[in-house]
């Protein structure tokens, strides 16, 4: 399963609201996500899902996360984090990446607006968006 591409997604439309989440988290100083916070708000993944996931099954490519309940296959929104995750897990063990993913409050209020503005639809049994 490949995950850019579906439902019209696009890196760039959905990268434009993941700088935002990201910059809006450091600006207020706001800490990463934790290992227990979802990842994916559609099938609620957690972050130690994803990331135990590329530790024992080795994925070759990122469409593959899919596999990792469903991770990926929802709104969209979550599929350049999980991106970045698998990026990360393919360097070095030496190799210092800063954890760039925001807080679980900014990651849930960007999805938010990514959704209203048509990025994707999440399905039935997905958190649902703030208002």
């Amino acid at each position: 399963m490949m995950l850019a591409g579906k439902r019209g997604f696009t890196a760039r439309s959905c990268g434009e609201f993941t700088d935002h989440a990201n910059l809006a988290a450091t600006a207020r100083g706001k800490s990463a996500m934790e290992l227990d916070d979802e990842l994916c708000l559609c099938f609620h993944v957690t972050r130690r899902k994803v990331e135990n996931y590329i530790r024992i099954e080795r994925p070759r490519r990122v469409g593959q996360l899919a596999e990792c309940y469903g991770a990926g296959s929802g709104c969209g929104w979550c599929r350049p984090f999980l991106q970045r995750l698998f990026d990360r897990a393919q360097q070095p063990p030496a190799a210092e990446t800063p954890d760039d993913l925001p807080s679980a409050a900014e990651y849930a209020h960007s999805r938010s607006d990514y959704v209203r503005a048509g990025g994707g639809t999440p399905p039935p049994g997905a958190t649902p968006i703030e208002p």
